[in-house]
């Protein structure tokens, strides 16, 4: 006998994934039904997504009765996660200094967005934390449709914690040193673990960047490039299978290279050895030929990763279904152990009006009872009420006379607050002053290894743009290729965006006398790519390239600077 079924849902990037599932009486997890249905519009556009998911939760709801709450994971690419170090303290005070460093390290006001953390693993007197965060609008949409449609979000949780679950559910005999690669339409997330540690970044080098291969390629649109990768996915022999290998082996060696990039961090903060054994998952892990391409160039055993591995198939399951969507229940697996007896990673990303919706209703009953022990109270005679009520009332007006000097203390104290912020401020700025001077030198260094790394590229010119925003927004130029005579560079300030405007050349040896290669182009691409990684930049944009003189790729772009390392 199974106890009662629960829902898990994965609203992914391109796909809703619902399963139901229950426990056996022994804690095993028993998988008794699924549903698969993608999302047929690709848009980077947040609110188009919620619709679109809103849409099949809608379909979904109308062909099942769903039971119980249900667990919810979001895309990689929707979750921003963040590895700080906190002092090892006591718990009573790790909630405030966890606090305060995610107001440093999450580029929003912390009204905005919903966030939570974990702590991975003490080292001495630190302790590392995960801090992960989801924007505020885009979850209480979610929550919103979803409530509307009877789906009530009991826990939202970011797709690397249910992955990370998942796969130590399914493969506790695996390697101490490992990475985890689940490729989605997106976004991918890199997971490194060691033992009890683990570091995850997610890189926006995903299956839409081969669907777009395949595009360029063939001369299809998106869609039906789309359309062309999943139908070889699934085996189907088709007459373009050159274009596919191509945009493979360039998909692979991308995603070796952010590897590579990735694992150098990891190792360097944390001093952990290399891992042993790679595990694929996601949708995007089964592009053919890309296991290979990854074994060749991180010279690491690769395998596809099963997430039913551990998961009794229910009954009713239909086994060939199952066989084909398993790769796309690698995260409501994860989040099903929130409900095994399992030691799972515990992060929700819950918005506080639904914690307080769902406070509310598990209140209810007793607010009933209440009201209705309240109403026979009042049916009774009321005779000596005047006594107590003059009685109130002589005591709020005692009340009130004790209270008028305390509120005059209040206020001296918001005043004194206020002066204390002020001087915060200063000192920030003075702090700013000093961190600016040797970020600078930081910075050129950093820039100068890149384009020797990349090789016959050499910078034009090196533009300060500074704009005010509001807090936690970047500032946009509307001069972006002019420059402003006779302006002087100053520290970023609180209220201001930096961004440089960088021009410059890469010279074609190959074809000195000809158009620059395609080979000219992705070394450009791939030196505005590995901006992102630098410590200093958190966007590149405005990206523009002309090819009109021979043997030289003329290139501009903007790097968006990272408010917390100031220039």
């Amino acid at each position: 006998m199974s106890s009662s079924r629960f829902t898990t849902i994965d609203c992914g990037a391109s796909r809703v994934c619902l399963t139901e599932f229950s426990l056996s009486e022994t804690g095993r997890l028993i998988l008794e039904d699924f549903e698969v249905e993608p999302i047929t519009e690709s848009s980077s556009d947040d609110n188009e997504w919620v619709a679109a998911v809103e849409d099949i939760l809608r379909r979904m709801r109308e062909r099942k009765n769903l039971h119980g709450g249900v667990q919810s994971v979001l895309p990689g690419h929707l979750s921003l996660i963040k590895f700080i170090k906190v002092p090892n303290v006591d718990e009573a005070q790790r909630r405030k200094i966890v606090e305060f460093e995610a107001r440093q390290n999450i580029p929003y006001p912390l009204s905005e967005v919903v966030w939570d953390y974990q702590f991975v693993s003490a080292d001495g007197a630190d302790l590392d934390v995960a801090l992960t965060a989801v924007k505020l609008e885009t979850i209480e949409d979610l929550c919103e449709r979803s409530r509307v449609l009877g789906h009530f979000f009991d826990r939202v949780e970011p797709s690397w914690t249910a992955q990370i679950n998942a796969l130590r559910f399914n493969y506790p005999e695996a390697p101490p040193n490992l990475l985890f690669i689940d490729i989605g339409s997106r976004s991918t997330n890199l997971i490194f673990l060691q033992r009890d540690r683990y570091f995850v970044r997610n890189i926006p080098v995903a299956g839409n960047a081969v669907t777009a291969g395949i595009a360029d390629e063939t001369g299809y649109s998106f869609n039906e490039a789309e359309a062309l990768k999943l139908r070889t996915q699934d085996g189907e022999p088709i007459g373009t299978g050159a274009a596919l290998d191509e945009a493979a082996e360039k998909f692979g060696a991308r995603l070796a290279l952010e590897v590579t990039r990735s694992l150098a961090t990891f190792r360097r903060q944390t001093s952990t050895k290399a891992p042993e054994r790679i595990y694929l998952a996601g949708g995007g892990a089964r592009l053919k030929g890309l296991n290979d391409v990854l074994h060749q160039r991180l010279k690491l055993p690769v395998e596809f990763f099963d997430p039913l591995r551990k998961v009794i198939l229910g009954t009713g399951v239909d086994r060939e279904s199952t066989r084909i969507h398993a790769h796309q229940m690698t995260e409501t697996v994860g989040a099903a152990l929130a409900r095994c007896d399992f030691p799972a990673l515990s992060v929700n990303l819950l918005p506080p009006s639904v914690v307080r919706l769902r406070r509310f209703r598990r209140q209810q009953p007793f607010l009933v009872g209440a009201c209705l022990l309240a109403a026979g109270v009042l049916a009774l005679p009321v005779l000596s009420d005047f006594a107590l009520r003059k009685a109130y009332r002589e005591r709020i007006a005692a009340y009130e006379v004790q209270v008028k000097p305390l509120e005059r203390i209040s206020g001296q104290i918001r005043t004194n607050l206020t002066a204390i912020q002020r001087v915060r401020d200063q000192m920030n700025a003075i702090k700013g002053l000093v961190e600016t001077k040797s970020n600078w030198i930081n910075f050129l260094t950093d820039l100068q290894s890149r384009l020797v790394a990349v090789e016959d590229v050499w910078l034009e010119r090196l533009q300060m743009i500074r704009a005010k925003v509001r807090p936690g927004q970047h500032g946009i130029s509307s001069n972006l290729f002019g420059s402003v005579a006779g302006s002087a560079a100053k520290p970023a300030t609180e209220g201001e965006s930096l961004r440089l405007n960088v021009t410059g050349r890469l010279l074609d040896q190959k074809n000195p006398l000809s158009k620059v290669s395609r080979d000219s182009y992705n070394r450009v691409k791939d030196l505005l790519t590995s901006f992102t990684d630098s410590q200093f930049i958190v966007a590149v944009e405005d990206e523009r390239f002309d090819n009109t003189q021979e043997g030289i790729l003329r290139f501009d772009f903007t790097l968006v600077v990272d408010p917390g390392r100031p220039l």
